[in-house]
């Protein structure tokens, strides 16, 4: 094999340095400046053999590919390294043998894979925080450009991702126009054809409507640049693709890359199972489900979903396919992946739902989480379709109030903020409300790594009302779009909506490989993080037999399946102590989708909704083809992440008996005040007769293997004195209560003693509360 080396930061570094060895195929690990954008080279290739050289992916989304100068006429990738979050990176190897060389290396969570709150909760992984991904390398940093600038176009200036001449752009091409212009590589770079140089001046023109929203992201990364050739990628999406289930073969031969259309939809996996059903043509290979049948997938039967006003077919892609992935897939690469599991709100889009007070709201969700085939029938849209000869109103502020720096974040940001600003119920009063109506919580899922969170808390306190002829104004009167039954077949697994709940129960009956989905806020990061893949998915949001929240004379049904807020919206504070969960059960995002169902059917021992229900005494319904049962919540954990449920049972709603107990109060611990999993969550609820303590529950997560009743805590109350002397003994049982443990998040000496100061606390607020 000729010697071949491979510029680094414009340096020459002896080829030996990498451990290559003649005759073989390299596969070569370029370091990553920065957390947030892949970076591409321009490659040489003296004889003609093949090139894959990948544009902006969109900073987390895959592996980021650059050409190397190869010149044994065999093609040749070198793979950078994932942005920290968002899974395994892969760092240059020495290998001797011959074959290519991969080696990975750790996540950048060392403790393990994150989980992201509400269902999500019941994961049991340590997690870090999403900011702590950022990386800098000796180099000067250059990701804001590649994700700053595109990505502020189209979340501020909401710009669609074509050319100049109006057709979509593959993925290679997308960091060089939403720039503004070429990008320029270093010195020995390939030289772009005047073809090339003139295709990429028209897409600057084309851009040159966005270059003032850009202009300090730009400036910030020292100027345009050039990346690889864009027919060269394109060619690589619009062909067959063959590859070896594994990157890292070692049979010495050469691979087939299918980088650029990996970045189609963003693929994350290895073997890019998922991108390459995007592509115009067929392909074989083993996909990280285990399939390996090499057919071509099935479509959703008559599938599609309207984005952006536009109806579009769901189309040839796995059922495990999420809606970022698909939306990529489209050119939409405004939604952005940052963490995987619905803690960075990067991924944000909005769907309609039904309304409360309204026909319609404008919902946002993380779009890494939910299954595309859960968008079935729905309306969507994402932060390219909110604008259109002019800035929203949303993106003009975030724009003049500098709520954006490198862009990443950006368009979810607006699309967050988009939701609350069209909430017609906005009050004027509360802790966390602005003059205008506007709830930061609603923001309260969406991460800021550079720009600083006060320019963009100045854009939402700076929003008005919708104006009358606001389309989605107008389109907020009309009834949001109803659930329709879905099946869809590909790859060996299924992805089934039933028609109704009876449809469901039966599959439940009939399909024990089954697994049973509401939110996807659990499933979603099982997907993501650990690549679990079911043969079969049921979901059940939406069903209307689940959507119930009904008062009767002596009880309050809340179906499984409505989620977290449209809960909080409708009970409008009837139940205070559910009002107290939900600010601090993980963020607006998640609560958006999460459901009670969900939280309880995972098990989960630091579930945050089943301390609060505990305390509520509330009990579960369970329901089979051969009816209905009650079971008390505190019966119904048996162990670990198990319960009474049976394995042809659905959890159908939540009952808790009326009339509520009068004094009340959720603590939580964590190392967050908000979205964040707990250390220990309390839930208290006591009826005061006299000023003794009449009737007691208290409900206790994170110190057992179960979400508990402090049964010997209630024991020492009922019946006694509100005093504090009464207080401070039962304080010391409920020190001992449970069996904590020592984990990451704390040491069982302070969760006990956390249990104790609980207590002592809800009795002082108490107090302060009578005499107020």
């Amino acid at each position: 094999m000729v010697d071949a080396e491979v510029t680094v930061n414009g340096n020459h570094p002896d080829p030996g340095d990498a451990g290559k060895t003649a005759g073989a195929r390299d596969t070569t690990t370029g370091d990553a400046e920065a957390t947030n954008g892949p970076r591409t080279s321009a490659a040489n290739v003296s004889d003609g053999g093949p090139r894959t050289a990948t544009g902006d992916v969109g900073a987390t989304d895959g592996p980021r590919t650059a050409a190397a100068n190869a010149s044994d006429g065999g093609p040749r990738t070198a793979t950078g390294d994932v942005e920290a979050t968002d899974g395994p990176r892969t760092a240059a190897a020495d290998a001797s043998d011959g074959g290519p060389r991969t080696a990975t290396g750790d996540v950048e969570a060392t403790d393990g894979p994150r989980t992201a709150t509400g269902d999500v909760e019941a994961t049991d992984g340590p997690r870090t925080d999403a900011t702590d991904g950022t990386k800098t390398g000796d180099a000067p940093r250059t990701a804001a450009a590649e994700a700053a600038t595109g990505d502020m176009a189209q979340g501020i200036a909401t710009a669609d991702l074509q050319a100049s001449g109006g057709a979509p752009r593959t993925a290679a091409a997308d960091a060089d126009a939403a720039v503004g212009g070429p990008r320029t590589e270093p010195a020995d770079a390939t030289k772009p054809s005047d073809a090339q140089q003139t295709a990429a001046a028209d897409a600057a023109k084309a851009d040159s409507a966005r270059d003032a929203a850009t202009a300090h992201t730009e400036s910030a990364t020292g100027g345009p640049r050039t990346a690889a050739a864009e027919a060269e990628a394109e060619a690589t999406v619009r062909g067959p693709r063959t590859e070896p289930a594994e990157t890292g073969a070692s049979d010495g031969g050469p691979h087939t890359t299918v980088a650029a259309a990996d970045a189609t939809v963003g693929g994350r996996h290895t073997a890019a199972a998922d991108a390459g059903a995007i592509s115009s043509g067929p392909h074989t290979e083993e996909t990280d489900a285990g399939a390996s049948d090499g057919g071509p997938h099935t479509a959703a039967t008559n599938a599609e979903i309207t984005v952006n006003g536009k109806r579009t077919p769901i189309g040839e892609v796995p059922v495990h396919t999420t809606a970022l992935d698909w939306l990529r897939g489209l050119g939409l690469t405004g939604c952005k992946e940052g963490c995987a599991e619905g803690e960075c709100g990067a991924c944000a889009i909005l769907v309609a739902r039904p309304g409360v007070g309204v026909p319609t709201d404008l919902v946002a969700i993380n779009a890494c989480l939910a299954p595309v085939g859960s968008l079935d029938g729905q309306e969507v849209w994402t932060a390219e379709g909110l604008g259109g000869a002019e800035l929203h109103p949303v993106q003009r502020e975030m724009a003049v109030r500098g709520g954006s720096q490198c862009g990443y974040c950006t368009p979810g940001f607006v699309c967050s903020m988009a939701a609350e600003y069209y909430r017609g119920d906005r009050a004027t009063t509360g802790d966390h409300h602005a003059p205008n109506g506007f709830d930061i919580h609603a923001l309260s899922g969406n991460l800021c790594r550079c720009t600083g969170y006060r320019p963009i808390r100045d854009a939402a306190h700076a929003l008005g009302s919708p104006a009358e002829s606001d389309p989605l104004a107008q389109r907020r009167k009309h009834n949001a779009p109803e659930a329709v039954a879905t099946r869809w077949h590909s790859e060996g697994r299924d992805y089934l909506r039933p028609s109704g709940w009876e449809e469901a129960l039966r599959l439940r009956r009939d399909r024990p490989d089954a697994t049973f989905v509401a939110g996807s806020t659990d499933w979603g990061v099982e997907v993501n993080i650990r690549g679990v893949r079911a043969d079969c998915v049921v979901a059940l949001d939406r069903l209307p037999e689940l959507q119930i929240l009904e008062f009767a004379e002596d009880t309050l049904e809340i179906g499984a399946g409505l989620s977290l807020t449209e809960i909080e919206r409708r009970l409008d504070g009837r139940v205070p102590l559910l009002s107290d969960l939900m600010p601090q059960f993980a963020s607006r995002l998640i609560r958006n989708a999460a459901t009670l169902g969900g939280n309880l059917g995972t098990g989960s021992p630091i579930g945050d909704s089943a301390p609060v229900l505990l305390a509520l005494d509330a009990g579960v319904v369970l329901s089979s083809v051969d009816g209905d049962r009650e079971v008390p919540l505190a019966e119904y954990f048996t162990g670990y992440r198990q319960s009474v449920r049976r394995p042809d049972e659905l959890i159908r709603s939540v009952r808790i008996p009326l009339p509520l107990a009068g004094t009340t109060a959720f603590h939580k611990v964590a190392k967050r005040r908000f979205d964040d999993i707990s250390s220990v969550a309390v839930a208290f609820a006591l009826s005061l007769e006299d000023n003794r303590v009449r009737t007691v529950a208290i409900g206790l997560g994170g110190v057992a293997a179960t979400p508990i009743r402090a049964r010997d805590t209630e024991a020492a109350l009922i019946g006694q004195p509100w005093t504090e002397e009464t207080v401070r003994t039962a304080a010391e049982v409920l020190r001992g209560e449970g069996t904590p443990m020592d984990d990451h998040r704390a040491s069982a000496a302070y969760r006990a003693a956390t249990l104790g100061r609980s207590l002592l606390k809800l009795h002082a607020d108490s107090l302060e509360g009578a005499r107020a």
